[in-house]
């Protein structure tokens, strides 16, 4: 009987669900039986609509996906399946995950990433395994919210050490908190919306300075890239596009452009890139729209103008604090090849830097949106929130 149940359980791991119109997904009660393979999870429901969202305290108290309509089971967040589906041992690091917080910097003689190993180069890439191997303890939870801590140090690349404490709130939204966050009116139509707030506590003895380098709040997530699938950034009209950031494969017009004070940038996981927007242009709001699943995903992040933040070079720097509040992360090949099968791609946003005396604290939230349904419904939000329309995308920007 157990060997008939694993059979049946790896069946419904590996399917997926074709809605009335042909869409093909992932789906979120599958994507919950294959976590439960390899550790346990938590889900956190709202009371005022059917969606819901799951969280792994094991995988450093990540959101692993979450669904908005419960009915049709869509997974919103991308996991690396595969590697779930065959006798995982990992700690979470590579199982993906829509909603993680990792620590800053990224780039620069600051960064927490690349050891001390010298020279600084992408080859020493490591990400530390407190913030991707290790669990977060969950210090409280209830139907609709869950508190997990960590206590972490580490090591910038010219040596100095960072001790500290990062308390990791999660949260579901309600209803009426999505109208009232977003100004928007969300009857009919398929929702769910969660909140990740950080709290970063200095544990050191003395105050941090910014000449030996900082710490901060980095929010991301991971979501499936899809032929269609694009980033939505509004900016003034006064933007250009060498005023975007922009790493690792170079990028044509097919791939990111301004329309009618929009920067969009295709998401379909498929070819490896990163762009970033500079603190002084970053909108509070950026959202990303995949017509196959007809989702919005908006995020919405603690934004107060600051200027201390990092960026994604990969050198040691004049100024590596001249820096960027959004970022997103497009997977694929590492030789920047097309793949030809869609991974995932990242969206993201972090605290700015500063300099902390002794248990001096650094906050950041950074909250998802899922919006699934009609169209004519969500170009209604997306007019809103991001300054235009979906279809306009879909009819002109051909990406």
């Amino acid at each position: 009987m157990k060997i008939f149940y694993a059979y049946v359980v790896l069946v419904m791991l590996v399917s997926c669900h074709s809605s009335t119109n042909n869409i093909v997904y992932h789906k979120y009660s599958s994507d919950l039986a294959l976590l439960a393979l390899n550790t346990n999870y938590i889900e956190l429901e709202a009371s005022s609509y059917p969606g819901k969202i799951c969280i792994c305290p094991t995988y450093q108290g990540r959101v692993m996906t979450s669904t908005s309509n419960f009915h049709e089971d869509i997974s919103n967040g991308w996991l690396n399946r595969e590697i779930l589906a065959s006798n995982y041992h990992g700690n979470g690091g590579d199982a993906g995950g829509e909603d993680r917080v990792w620590i800053g910097p990224l780039g620069g003689q600051y960064s927490f990433y690349y050891g001390q190993q010298k020279p600084l180069s992408e080859d020493n890439w490591k990400v530390p395994a407190c913030m991707n191997e290790e669990a977060f303890e969950v210090m409280d939870q209830s139907v609709k919210s869950i508190h997990l801590s960590k206590e972490m140090s580490l090591t910038n690349f010219i040596g100095t050490k960072l001790h500290f404490l990062i308390q990791r709130n999660i949260n579901i939204l309600e209803k009426k908190d999505i109208e009232n966050d977003l100004d928007i009116d969300a009857s009919d139509i398929d929702v769910v919306a969660y909140s990740s707030e950080h709290t970063l506590t200095n544990l050191d003895s003395i105050k941090w300075d910014k000449s030996t380098g900082l710490a901060t709040i980095w929010s991301m997530g991971m979501f499936e890239g899809s032929d269609k699938s694009t980033v939505i950034i509004p900016v003034s009209d006064s933007i250009v596009l060498d005023d975007i950031n922009t790493y690792m494969g170079p990028l044509n017009s097919s791939k990111i452009q301004l329309m009618n004070n929009a920067l969009i940038y295709k998401t379909d996981g498929k070819y490896r890139s990163k762009i970033g927007i500079p603190s002084d242009i970053s909108p509070a709001i950026f959202g990303n729209y995949k017509p196959e699943t007809n989702t919005l995903t908006i995020i919405q992040y603690q934004h107060n103008g600051d200027s201390l933040y990092f960026n994604s070079e990969v050198s040691i720097q004049d100024n590596p604090y001249n820096g960027e509040a959004i970022q997103v992360y497009n997977n694929g090949s590492m030789d920047y090849s097309p793949a030809e099968d869609a991974s995932f791609f990242e969206l993201e946003s972090s605290a700015p830097f500063k300099e902390l005396d002794s248990h001096e604290k650094l906050n950041h939230y950074h909250s998802v949106y899922h919006f699934t349904g009609n169209i004519n419904k969500l170009n209604v939000i997306s007019r809103k929130l991001l300054g235009i329309k979906l279809t306009a995308i879909e009819l002109k920007a051909r990406i």
